[in-house]
């Protein structure tokens, strides 16, 4: 059996980073379609075991959520019912951007379902649901995203939690959930960094927002670019925008930069910007601008996984303006 519920409140919302355009015969927006943009996620516990999907829906002028769950269910079946129960919900034909953090989904649906239908579904593992899948999808236009799970994204956490309380009502049990926080760190400026790239569409955005005894936002787009690079161009353009020398830590969702700063930089200069294995520093133009802009300062450079508090949140709504 499968419960359903919908709970529609009103928002605000951003967007992540871009996919896959499907729709038979269409490759390019209609403009006369409404939007909405869709989360989706499913999973079971144990696996197979007891499942349970969500899903929210971002209108222009609000959001619906939609959840469920199965006594005997897969993690894949779990996000498949995600995405066709969402679509299905829809009242008539929607432009839609649709992120799931299921590469089965995602690639299913984008690359390998045309040889499935080929072959008339011989040796796919869940047929029925891709069925409807494909159905679900004929009358809207939908834009394919896959972004990471449990990395921080607000929206991806907010159908992960839907979908964990499904199981929690079905098996009756509560489930932990693990907490990460971004430690505290003294410093009289504080910058968030972010960026997001989209190598299908060859463009992106990163975003910066320096703390001090005011709020500073500073943003870029980039064609043929890299995320890694964005990271890079914004954290120097925030600091070569400080007049003075100043005590900072700066918190980034790139392992990339923080690790390159506090790790990595050093040895790559005295082996003449070359890594452990010998091989040329990529983004070395972008290293060395960075390494000037930091050079007056104290930094701390700091991962942060989750966007936890106002100012990081910003900053990825920034970096992502680019690719909505």
């Amino acid at each position: 059996m499968i419960y359903t519920s919908q709970q529609p409140r009103e928002t605000n919302h951003t967007n992540l980073a871009v996919g896959s355009i499907t729709k038979a015969g269409h490759n390019s927006r209609t403009m006369s379609k409404p939007k909405v943009t869709i989360y989706t996620d499913g999973g079971a516990r144990p696996n197979p075991g007891t499942g349970g999907w969500g899903a929210v829906l971002i209108y222009p002028d609000r959001e619906s959520e939609l959840s469920g769950g199965e006594k005997d269910s897969t993690n894949n079946r779990m996000e498949l019912t995600a995405v066709i129960t969402a679509l299905d919900s829809l009242d008539q034909s929607y432009a839609v951007d649709l992120y799931t953090d299921s590469e089965y989904v995602k690639n299913g649906i984008t690359q390998w379902i045309k040889n499935w239908i080929k072959k008339d579904w011989r040796d796919v593992k869940n047929p029925d649901l891709w069925q409807r899948l494909h159905t679900a999808t004929q009358r809207h236009e939908i834009k394919w995203h896959w972004v990471k799970g449990h990395a921080g994204h607000a929206y991806n956490e907010r159908v992960d939690e839907l979908a964990t309380r499904e199981i929690e009502r079905l098996t009756g049990k509560s489930i932990v959930r693990k907490v990460e926080v971004t430690p505290t760190v003294s410093a009289d400026i504080r910058i968030y960094i972010n960026a997001a790239y989209s190598f299908e569409d060859k463009r992106g955005g990163w975003g910066a927002v320096i703390v001090n005894t005011s709020e500073q936002e500073f943003s870029g787009a980039e064609q043929n670019s890299s995320e890694n690079q964005l990271v890079l161009i914004a954290s120097s353009t925030a600091l070569e925008s400080l007049k003075s020398p100043a005590d900072i830590v700066v918190y980034t969702n790139s392992e990339y930069l923080q690790k390159g700063m506090s790790q990595w930089v050093k040895s790559w200069i005295k082996k003449g910007w070359r890594t452990a294995a010998g091989e040329p520093v990529k983004n070395r133009e972008l290293w060395e601008r960075l390494v000037k802009a930091a050079e007056p300062h104290q930094i701390q450079w700091v991962y942060q996984k989750k966007y936890d508090t106002p100012q990081a949140q910003r900053a990825y709504e920034l970096a992502n303006k680019p690719l909505r």
